[in-house]
């Protein structure tokens, strides 16, 4: 009796660990082997191949040209029809008092989509209460956006380096 007992255990363990699904009683143990489906290529190519998009959140820095000062920055782009987003950003900052990060600044954006052959151009427009504050011409390559400002409140030039995620 303890043989049939270890018999079936062992068929049972090894059910579980290598595909093979065993069926037993006291004084029998038989054996079935289920056959895995093939993955559909079709789908597979679909996702592998589905364009990158601007679409989502992103994190990164602002950081004037010729400086090593940074501004933390998260922008959220919102999913629509066109070439032409609209979304939220957020310059964040320390508070030393509470020795939390704060939001010190935030307001609307349009990015503004440009498909060229090798990469996507983007301009991110940072509006605060309605008016443009900044612009920045931006290069969309891996999951990375960087570039450069090109018109705004201030005379000096920023670069942008974020990436998505």
């Amino acid at each position: 009796m303890k043989l049939v007992t270890k018999s079936i255990a062992l068929a049972t363990l090894l059910a579980v660990s290598s595909g093979i699904g065993f069926l037993g009683a006291a004084s029998q143990v038989s054996a079935t082997i289920v056959q895995g489906q093939q993955a559909n290529s079709n789908k597979i190519s679909q996702v592998i191949s589905s364009k990158p998009s601007i679409v989502g959140s992103w994190k990164g820095q602002i950081i004037p040209k010729g400086d090593d000062t940074a501004t933390s920055i998260e922008i959220d782009v919102l999913s629509q029809a066109g070439n032409t987003k609209l979304g939220t950003w957020k310059f964040w900052g320390y508070d030393t008092k509470t020795q939390k990060d704060i939001v010190i600044q935030n307001g609307t954006l349009t990015a503004t989509v440009n498909n060229t052959v090798n990469n996507k151009d983007v301009t991110l427009e940072l509006k605060d209460k309605g008016k443009t504050m900044m612009k920045f011409k931006t290069k969309f390559k891996n999951n990375k956006l960087t570039g450069e400002s090109f018109e705004g409140k201030s005379q000096t030039k920023y670069l942008i380096n974020l990436n998505k995620g």
